[in-house]
């Protein structure tokens, strides 16, 4: 039993909704050539397959189907069909392994998240074929019969029933008549059978966690953008995700590379977010991608799960301040915002001034290179040069502060008197240079400031 339907690539096929309890139609027609019927022994079974997911389902929903199931009289065996994340999940594969297997488990991590994994649905198919024969014992059709029962703990929650109509060498008007005399007792044609999330039901009929990727440009609206901005990300951290898990991937690069790159923009865009969400969701990130730089294979940390579980909620639950504007007006917005703010900083700099300042000046620009990567996205507000001119001052500023200093000074009741004066030597040189590097920093500020210009 197939678990979804898979259409044939014989043009000539044809399919029925039918009546559960439906009367069987006429087959049998001597003088159209259609003289027996016999039943198909080895394509004639029942089977019983129990379906696997979260409450909401919300593998089924994301077109993933793990289930377990079992032919009459063969071992039960587990099966992972995903055909429309292929080729990192697989398509139509079984296990005969007593507990699911692990590669199965894995495979679903990122669907799941921090779901429980239970027995969701209940489904028993019974499967009758027949072949139509001519005189001549050559068989021009083939019949397939599944009556299908769906349950729920022990609740019928719906029953279907699906006939395939398959030609082997039977003539148009020979098809004809079978289809008539199919509809004769109740089928209606079909050109595709309902998937098994219709089948199922709600919840499975819902929208997926992993909504499509719309595009995008400098007029689009900007909530629209934003919900479009984190429907491709979370697609790219799941493709990157499941990289890893299926070992189309070895090593955690690209992991990283997106979950970097979403971090930035959702801090080039926390000015329109949510305050409380943006700054849990960028210390989470912060967690987690340093934890995926030091390790090797795909990651499955409650905190890992929680950040794709926050963009999965932000992609279908979009929340923008300003949503009257378009996207080109909102990246443009977020750049000048930045970029004054940014100049404010650094124009109330001096090389004396406290570190808290310096720490400041640093914030406001690397905020201004978060806003350029909203900007980056749009054709129209697209602006590299001023980009890598706010990349090189928030790369100068990062330098102007020697991080060794704060550490040796906090060495220093730790110490013996003779390392603590040898401390005190490195925090004096390192300050001067500090100092220095300031000092010249701040002289060529003018010019900058002058340069960093939006076009």
């Amino acid at each position: 039993m197939q678990l979804r339907p898979r259409n044939s690539r014989n043009d000539g096929v044809r399919l029925f909704d039918l009546g559960f309890a439906a009367e069987p139609p006429q087959l049998v027609d001597a003088e159209r050539g259609l003289t027996n019927v016999v039943q198909v022994a080895d394509a004639t079974y029942e089977v019983d397959a129990t379906i696997f997911d979260a409450h909401d389902q919300r593998l089924v929903r994301s077109g993933v189907v793990l289930a377990r199931r079992s032919f009459g009289g063969h071992p039960t065996e587990w099966y992972l069909d995903a055909p429309d994340w292929a080729p990192w999940l697989p398509v139509d594969a079984s296990s005969t392994s007593e507990e699911m297997p692990d590669q199965f488990r894995d495979a679903v991590v990122a669907f799941m998240r921090r779901a429980e994994l239970a027995e969701s649905a209940q489904l028993h198919c019974r499967r009758r074929t027949w072949h139509l024969r001519d005189d001549q014992r050559a068989v021009l059709a083939r019949l397939s019969d599944d009556q299908v029962t769906v349950r729920r703990g022990q609740l019928v929650t719906g029953r279907y029933r699906e006939v395939t109509l398959t030609p082997v060498a039977a003539t148009a008007q020979q098809m004809s008549w079978l289809a008539e005399n199919l509809t004769a007792v109740g089928a209606a044609r079909v050109p595709a059978f309902p998937s098994l999330a219709e089948r199922l039901g709600a919840p499975a009929t819902g929208p997926s966690d992993l909504p499509a990727v719309a595009d995008w440009n400098d007029t689009t609206p900007a909530p629209a953008f934003v919900q479009a901005l984190w429907a491709g990300r979370l697609r790219e951290l799941l493709g990157a995700d499941l990289a890893l898990r299926s070992g189309l991937s070895t090593n955690t690069s690209k992991l990283v590379s997106v979950l970097r790159r979403l971090r930035r923009e959702i801090r080039g865009l926390a000015p329109v977010l949510d305050a409380e969400w943006v700054a849990d969701s960028d210390a989470a990130l912060a967690r987690v991608t340093a934890a995926i730089t030091e390790a090797a294979e795909a990651p499955d940390s409650q905190d890992y799960l929680g950040v794709i579980d926050r963009i999965v909620v932000a992609a279908r639950a979009v929340q923008v301040s300003n949503a009257e504007q378009t996207a080109g007006e909102l990246a443009r917005a977020l750049v000048a915002n930045s970029l004054k703010d940014s100049r404010k900083s650094v124009d109330n700099l001096s090389p004396d001034a406290p570190q808290e300042a310096w720490d400041a000046a640093v914030g406001r620009v690397e905020s201004l290179v978060d806003a350029c990567a909203i900007a980056d996205l749009l054709p129209l507000t697209r602006d590299r040069r001023f980009t890598r001119r706010a990349v090189r001052m928030a790369d100068r500023l990062a330098a102007a502060s020697d991080p060794q200093l704060a550490a040796l000074r906090d060495s220093v009741p730790t110490l013996t008197p003779e390392q603590a004066f040898a401390a005190g030597r490195d925090y004096q040189r390192r300050k001067l240079a500090q100092n220095k590097a300031r000092a010249d920093l701040l002289a060529q500020w003018p010019k900058w400031r002058r340069k960093l210009v939006v076009s």
